[in-house]
């Protein structure tokens, strides 16, 4: 993977054999990521699986959590 390459905890990812991440890339993994075989990814990319709550009243508690993402074969 080139750098910078940046996430929030690095645990929860998972890539697949012969994938590509290119420059500049964030991932946001409170969920899990999870990027399969072959798969290309350009510069500058966001993978974000943190979600809100919509709500104010519940936002303002401040309570996370996250959806997982798969990106599936020759993506």
């Amino acid at each position: 993977v080139p750098s910078p390459f940046r996430c929030e905890y690095g645990e929860t990812i998972f890539i697949g054999d012969n994938s590509f991440i290119n420059f500049n890339v964030f991932m946001i993994d409170l969920g899990k990521i999870k990027i399969e075989n072959r798969v290309l990814i350009g510069s500058d990319t966001g993978l974000s699986t943190a979600i809100r709550p919509i709500d104010p009243e519940i936002r303002a508690t401040a309570i996370e959590k996250g959806v997982d993402i798969i990106i599936e074969d020759d993506v």
